[in-house]
């Protein structure tokens, strides 16, 4: 299982390097094409850190909704953060 998790975070990461590095060239095919590696990527560890989350949690009596609810709760709240941060950049960026 630790392979996986590696092997997918790495394809991940390198897709968000490629897609960070295409997006100063203003192209939009490779930017498409690495958000859906990074997404095809990301979304089999939702499943795997659920699967974790719940394992842990219910040793403290804590049932798998609220754990996971929790996760998703901080991921959405992250990139809510993110949105707001990087929209006036963008906005800066393109008149």
């Amino acid at each position: 299982m630790i392979r996986i998790c590696l092997t997918t975070g790495l394809i991940a990461f390198c897709a968000l390097i490629i897609a960070l590095y295409t997006a100063d060239y203003h192209v939009e095919w490779p930017c498409y094409l690495t958000n859906s590696v990074l997404g095809f990527a990301i979304v089999p560890l939702f499943f795997i850190s659920y699967e974790l989350a719940s394992q842990q949690t219910t040793k403290l009596g804590v049932g798998e909704a609220t754990s996971c609810g929790i996760i998703n709760l901080i991921g959405n709240a992250i990139a809510a953060l993110i949105v707001l941060i990087l929209t006036p950049v963008l906005k800066h960026d393109n008149p």
